[in-house]
């Protein structure tokens, strides 16, 4: 993306807080492609209010909450030059929204960043579905990626892992001895509001509090298991908890980039603090007796 992205779109994302270095790396950096850096791209930032990013912009477009779905599909539809009969949808002008298909077909290398708040309406993994499906539209007339804008942890490294094991990055169930996907179904947060759980094994507990009420609700009346580093302090009620060493500090490991590159950790300090994987070891040993 250094290399030859010359459009760059920011969508529910503010990486001048988030991830500080990303704009930086990505977007100011020269490349062969963009040897200019930042004076050869063009910048977009799509948001529900005002962000430390959008004010760095090229083009910003205010979205209403929750319209992200219905301008994706507009969007989707200008981009294969269907007409559409509204002259507005979620806050945004259809000739704002023109304008923006016309500068993605006509880019050399466009590349969407999303951040995690995309997803957390009630139909989130529909409108991640409507941003693919316009980058997949857009690879018609250029080459466009899109890529999430990860929260804090290793998710790159989870979702790789459980890739490889299940064919699946996410929300897997393997409760009929096979692996089966559904967001809806089995992600922790609807499973917790449904109450279909009756017991919580939390491998790092800082994501709880964007649980919903009802799912943190339902969380305090089950037999809670938390593994957390030292000193962390999420105000999480656990029955059992685990202090683990930190990766790259206490154990050697390997962390993933947002971009699935494998970054080799090495162990700073002796720690008598076990790791994640001996504790879930042990715990699967008692259970299997």
């Amino acid at each position: 993306m250094r290399h030859r992205s010359d459009l760059i779109v920011y969508w529910a994302s503010d990486p001048l807080v988030t991830h500080p270095r990303h704009m930086e790396r990505i977007v100011n950096a020269r490349g062969i492609g963009v040897p200019e850096g930042r004076a050869g791209r063009h910048v977009v930032v799509i948001d529900t209010h005002e962000t430390a990013s959008s004010a760095t912009a090229d083009t910003f477009l205010k979205i209403d909450k929750g319209a992200d779905f219905e301008v994706l599909w507009v969007l989707r539809a200008l981009v294969k030059g269907v007409e559409v009969k509204v002259t507005e949808v979620g806050g945004i002008t259809v000739d704002a929204l023109r304008q923006l298909a016309d500068r993605m077909k006509s880019s050399h290398y466009g590349a969407i960043f999303f951040g995690v708040s995309l997803t957390e309406s009630a139909t989130g993994h529909a409108t991640v579905e409507a941003l693919l499906r316009l980058v997949t539209d857009l690879n018609l007339f250029t080459r466009f990626i899109a890529r999430r804008m990860r929260v804090p942890g290793d998710v790159t490294g989870a979702d790789s892992v459980l890739c490889w094991q299940t064919g699946y990055p996410f929300s897997v169930s393997l409760s009929r001895g096979y692996p089966r996907f559904n967001p809806d179904e089995f992600s922790a947060g609807p499973m917790l509001e449904r109450n279909e759980v009756d017991c919580v094994v939390l491998v790092g507990a800082e994501r709880v509090n964007r649980f919903s009420q009802r799912a943190q609700d339902n969380l305090l009346s089950l037999p809670v298991i938390v593994l957390d580093p030292p000193n962390a302090n999420w105000g999480i009620r656990a029955d059992v908890r685990f202090h683990t060493g930190i990766y790259g500090i206490h154990r050697r490991a390997t962390a993933y980039r947002m971009d699935e590159i494998p970054v080799p950790l090495r162990k700073v300090i002796e720690s008598p603090l076990p790791s994640d994987d001996e504790v879930l070891t042990g715990i699967l040993q008692r259970v299997r007796g």
